[in-house]
């Protein structure tokens, strides 16, 4: 209990204090009044900037204190679970095989109930705070985006989080969180391949962030039917589509196929657009997934449109999938395109290998100015099959002593061959171990 005479000091030394910064506030007000206007211009910005760097000091201040409690959570979360992860994710023993229910329980010491549910209910209440479980789901999500060790099992990723009731948690913070949360929460969902409710996903498509709507769209191609692609054909799409939208429209649309639904007309999507990056997305994996039925569709795609990059899309597409329709066409504008266009062309009719354009090669490597037109033709002859070979020996034992006797030389040498072989088949098969085709 606070004495008297304690309450008569701290009223004393208040009372000191007030007296005080009255005091000087008068003073400072009598120079401020009686000094002229620049002046008190000059004190009026001189206060506001002091003002000015103490907030944004509090605010820095702030900042880190959050930052430092972020890391002391995150690190008790990791003392506490990150061992039990890393075996999940990690173990040779556990990434070989699918875990179940109880291993689950037995790696996170779960008691074990009298039935099946009691055993969940008992899983689902070992992580209680939603703080704790914001920082486990990070966890994961962070230790998959950077390991670099055995490649980690998405399904016993997806059972772990399962079991300890983050799937649903997940959904839960999708349907309430503002859209940064909503962005956090979609990226790690599609990491975890897990699957977005349709309902869910239709009210993220009604979002105002851009970047939530887009977001939405990708997490909805596997559980979509065709018709529900309208944010591709949209204007928003041609205006504002990036390498992102390539790269997950095409591990998308990879998942799509391998769980045996129906692939969207690509072409038609390409048509739709009058942004040549959008048309070069959806013309690009016409390729990946072997959609030759729609080539024809760009014929006049490719006969209107001169730029390019589209150019080149269109013609290495034909070529891959071995649209003959096409020959004629490019045979006809190669000669009027840049260099690199050429060259796009040249490769697209060496695949097509219909032996019909073994002459045009070899005017080209004729007629070309550009020795690496003329060597891009040589390697087109050389990959043509047998009417292309003898082609290419006939050339070589005409250049002989002349300047371009010189483009023969490399095709001799076996550390070359590698640069020489052209590939002739493309399918959608990533070859490099990212987030999105690990171990399922």
């Amino acid at each position: 209990m606070i004495e008297f005479d304690q309450i008569s000091y701290f009223t004393y030394w208040l009372s000191v204090h007030v007296a005080w910064t009255v005091h000087w506030l008068r003073m400072l007000r009598a120079a401020y009044f009686g000094q002229p206007a620049e002046i008190k211009t000059a004190i009026v910005i001189i206060i506001g900037s002091v003002l000015a760097m103490a907030v944004i000091v509090v605010l820095l201040l702030c900042r880190a204190l959050g930052e430092w409690r972020h890391s002391r959570n995150m690190q008790n979360v990791r003392s506490r679970y990150g061992a039990k992860i890393d075996y999940v994710m990690s173990d040779p023993d556990i990434v070989n095989q699918n875990i179940g229910v109880d291993d689950v329980l037995e790696i996170f010491g779960v008691r074990k109930g009298i039935n099946e549910k009691e055993s969940l209910q008992n899983a689902r209440n070992l992580i209680r705070s939603k703080r704790d479980k914001r920082l486990f789901c990070q966890l994961v999500y962070e230790r998959l985006l950077g390991d670099t060790g055995e490649l980690c099992s998405l399904n016993n990723i997806r059972v772990m989080l399962e079991v300890l009731g983050l799937y649903r948690f997940l959904e839960q913070e999708l349907d309430h969180g503002n859209w940064q949360t909503k962005v956090r929460i979609l990226n790690m969902m599609s990491v975890f391949r897990l699957k977005v409710d349709s309902w869910l996903t239709n009210v993220l498509l009604l979002s105002k962030s851009q970047v939530v709507r887009r977001l939405a769209v990708h997490a909805s191609i596997m559980s979509s039917a065709d018709t529900k692609l309208e944010y591709f054909e949209s204007d928003t799409f041609g205006r504002h589509c990036c390498i992102k939208d390539e790269i997950e429209l095409g591990y998308s649309l990879q998942r799509r196929r391998a769980g045996g639904l129906q692939l969207p007309n690509l072409a038609r999507l390409a048509l739709l657009h009058d942004d040549v990056g959008s048309q070069c997305i959806f013309v690009k994996l016409m390729r990946y997934f072997g959609q030759s039925e729609y080539c024809g569709q760009l014929v006049e795609l490719f006969r209107r449109n001169r730029d390019h990059r589209l150019a080149m899309e269109i013609a290495c597409t034909w070529g891959y999938l071995k649209y003959t329709d096409g020959e004629e066409l490019l045979q006809e504008a190669l000669l009027t395109r840049s260099d690199d266009v050429q060259v796009s062309f040249m490769q697209a009719l060496t695949r097509m290998d219909t032996g019909r354009s073994v002459e045009v090669l070899a005017g080209v490597f004729k007629s070309a100015a550009s020795n690496v037109i003329s060597y891009e033709a040589l390697r087109c002859l050389y990959n043509y099959g047998e009417a292309g070979r003898s082609k290419f020996d006939e050339l070589k034992a005409a250049a002989e002593g002349t300047a371009k006797e010189v483009l023969f030389t490399p095709f001799g040498k076996a550390s070359m061959e590698a640069f020489i072989v052209m590939d002739k088949v493309l399918d959608y098969e990533p070859t490099g171990t990212t987030v999105y085709n690990v171990h399922e």
